[in-house]
């Protein structure tokens, strides 16, 4: 029972992972082009970036990359802590 319970968490996890990416991404980024942006510079070393004359560009998308990311990412980690507690308290009971 305890792996299904774990495989339920993770697919709700999932889901709110999905749902949370998508209502958060209008609030990071304009469109899709500007997340390719932020991802290009995410991936381009901070000092070809200072040499460029595009360190605060760089670090300014960076950041809103990051921040995307962790948000999606401690939103689905809730859900399943919530999801997995919720399911050992109704057992419990």
């Amino acid at each position: 029972m305890v792996f299904g319970m774990n495989v339920l968490a993770l697919v709700v996890a999932g889901i709110v992972g999905i749902v949370a990416g998508r209502r958060l991404f209008p609030m990071f980024f304009f469109d899709v082009d500007e997340f390719w942006e932020c991802v290009k510079y995410t991936l381009i070393p901070d000092w070809v970036s200072l040499f460029r004359g595009e360190y605060f560009h760089d670090c300014h998308q960076s950041f809103k990359l990051s921040g995307y990311i962790i948000l999606t990412v401690v939103a689905a980690g809730l859900s399943y802590y919530g999801v997995v507690e919720l399911m050992l308290w109704l057992t419990s009971n």
